[in-house]
């Protein structure tokens, strides 16, 4: 229901001699709210929570006024405690049922197993051999290759994680001693896709989001039919959460190749003497990149000259860079060509979908509660679970079929 505001009488049964209250049809029939809030109805709420992930809470405000005919009914400040407030209730529901899942496979609240024998780990099902080698054959790409370390996409889950960050809101203003320095909240986002399902994972910090992620993975049966494949951009936050949380499973992490060009270029442009210079520079170094030979790259980029460059410390960096995740940059043209994923860009598009195209409009600022509460809704309107939530204040953590961000 979708009207404006309605005011109900309600009777009160109470003993006078001690003011005490017997029955009450406010309590028995209506949800309890705090002093001066009003109780919402389901299409009330869905539209406010719709809304507020695809505009601003003063425009969510107006727009909800003008639906119901109540101009000065609804304040953005009010609809933003209501979004934060949802977005905590979401989170501790979420928490329940994956503890719930944790006890009922074997691990503890933090989600780790038990024991190490709870789960026996996969091996991860390659593509034929034969397939492998044909595919080299057709790239010229020859010497010494595992054939067996390409994944088929049938037993294999694709996870896409990064770090999203919004400005953060100065604590104290108009005087804050933050004012003029850049803060940043921080929301962690996981994207978790099998064939066509998927499932957007939002979450505080790493630790929160991994623990959602392996609940995800045991309520949907992912655990024993499939190993997993991470995505990431190199944060070194993200391979230690993942190397700590994941030790119950097979799984390899790849380098996003979108991150390594653009970190490529990033660091050729920060040393070499002009843009000429280093476009020269990005598209040598590139194709040893793309074949997954670090050595070749770097000997190339130690081989540069001096008078080409104008801060060759930044050269230095690149290659430490490229040393510290040797072991996730694999052979992407080998990839691509037998028609495996190289790219977190469905993760990119999550980020973009439940963070920065709501919260990274010029001249916004977040606090960490506000930010997060946001993120929260915005996933579960994009899980397809706003129904489920407004109407019955649940929320599945399991694969959905349907169309994949």
């Amino acid at each position: 229901m979708e009207l404006g505001s309605i005011d109900v009488t309600t009777q009160v049964i109470y003993n006078r001699k001690d003011a005490r209250t017997i029955y009450s049809v406010a309590d028995e029939l209506f949800e309890k709210k705090p002093p001066m809030e009003r109780i919402r109805t389901a299409g009330y709420e869905e539209l406010l929570l719709e809304f507020s992930t695809d505009m601003s809470y003063r425009n969510t405000a107006k727009r909800l006024n003008r639906i119901r005919h109540e101009p000065d009914s609804l304040s953005g400040r009010t609809a933003r405690n209501i979004v934060e407030n949802q977005g905590k209730a979401i989170l501790n529901v979420i928490k329940l049922k994956d503890e719930a899942v944790f006890e009922a496979n074997g691990f503890t609240k933090t989600g780790k197993p038990l024991k190490e024998s709870v789960i026996e780990k996969n091996a991860f099902t390659p593509i034929a051999e034969d397939d492998v080698k044909k595919a080299a054959a057709e790239l010229g790409i020859g010497g010494d290759i595992d054939f067996t370390s390409y994944e088929s996409g049938e037993n294999t889950v694709n996870v896409s994680m990064d770090d999203v960050l919004s400005k953060k809101q100065a604590s104290n203003r108009p005087n804050s001693p933050e004012k003029g320095h850049r803060k940043y909240v921080s929301n962690t986002v996981i994207h978790v896709h099998k064939a066509i399902p998927r499932h957007l994972i939002v979450a505080g910090t790493i630790a929160a989001a991994m623990k959602q992620l392996i609940a995800l993975v045991l309520c949907a049966g992912l655990v024993r039919d499939n190993c997993f494949v991470f995505f990431t951009d190199g944060a070194e936050a993200l391979h230690d959460a993942i190397k700590k949380m994941f030790t119950f499973q097979t799984y390899k992490i790849i380098l996003d190749w979108h991150h390594i060009e653009e970190k490529l270029k990033q660091r050729l442009s920060s040393a070499c003497q002009n843009s000429k210079i280093r476009n020269e520079q990005v598209d040598k170094v590139r194709p040893f990149l793309w074949y997954g030979n670090i050595d070749g790259a770097i000997q190339y980029l130690e081989s540069i000259p001096e008078n080409m460059l104008k801060a060759p410390e930044y050269i230095v960096r690149l290659i430490e860079y490229l040393q510290r995740n040797r072991t996730y940059i694999p052979c992407y043209a080998l990839r691509a060509e037998l028609g495996l994923r190289n790219s977190s860009n469905r993760g990119e598009k999550a980020n973009d979908s439940v963070v920065s195209h709501r919260q990274k409009h010029d001249g916004m600022s977040w606090c960490k509660s506000g930010s997060l509460g946001l993120a929260v809704v915005t996933a579960t309107c994009l899980n397809g679970d706003l129904i489920n939530w407004v109407h019955n204040r649940d929320v599945g953590i399991e694969l959905k079929k349907q169309e994949a961000v």
